[in-house]
């Protein structure tokens, strides 16, 4: 999307400094007024190019995680808004206990997860793929039965750091009851 509204941005930036510039040549405006709106202009520029940029590393790092990640599987210990808000929306990020199968290092990692707070609600299971900190993850995954050994390993890193399994929380009259085994 970024990608879209960035590219949009140069074309528009871009017809409108041919018109505009090439009206001013027309004309035979002073020079100085030339150079004062080119440099006006150049600012657009910067903004587009600065977009463009963003959205190309964003879009080499989802890359990166596809072709150079490994399998991985998730469970979602917490949602919380990130402070960003789009039409009044709120972004949210999710904690999740990582399990990572080829090396089976356990670990807790942050991730902006979109608008939608129920898709990864606390206990939530996921199947991705792990590359330099970033998950990848289809919303196919989501919600699946983790493998016996990511289950026990999370379940070990949980109890380690004293993390409370959310699917082990009941909420009864507001107050909060964890289920003991």
């Amino acid at each position: 999307m970024m990608m879209f509204f960035a590219l949009f941005w140069l074309g528009f930036v871009g017809v409108f400094t041919f018109v505009f510039m090439g009206g001013m040549f027309a004309s035979g405006a002073p020079f100085p007024m030339i150079i004062f709106v080119s440099a006006f202009l150049s600012i657009f520029w910067f903004v587009g190019i600065f977009l463009l940029r963003t959205a190309l590393k964003e879009h080499k790092k989802n890359k990166e995680t596809e072709l150079y990640g490994v399998e991985c599987y998730a469970r979602t210990i917490n949602v919380y808004e990130s402070g960003t808000y789009v039409n009044d929306n709120p972004e949210y990020k999710a904690d999740f206990i990582l399990y990572v199968t080829s090396t089976g290092e356990v670990q807790k990692v942050s991730e902006v997860v979109g608008y939608n707070y129920n898709a990864f609600k606390p206990g939530t299971t996921i199947k991705g793929k792990y590359y330099n900190g970033d998950i990848n993850f289809d919303k196919t995954t989501v919600g699946i039965t983790l493998p016996y050994e990511a289950e026990n390993k999370i379940k070990e890193f949980m109890v380690h750091y004293n993390i409370s399994d959310p699917t082990d929380v009941v909420v009864i009259n507001g107050v909060e009851y964890v289920r003991k085994y």
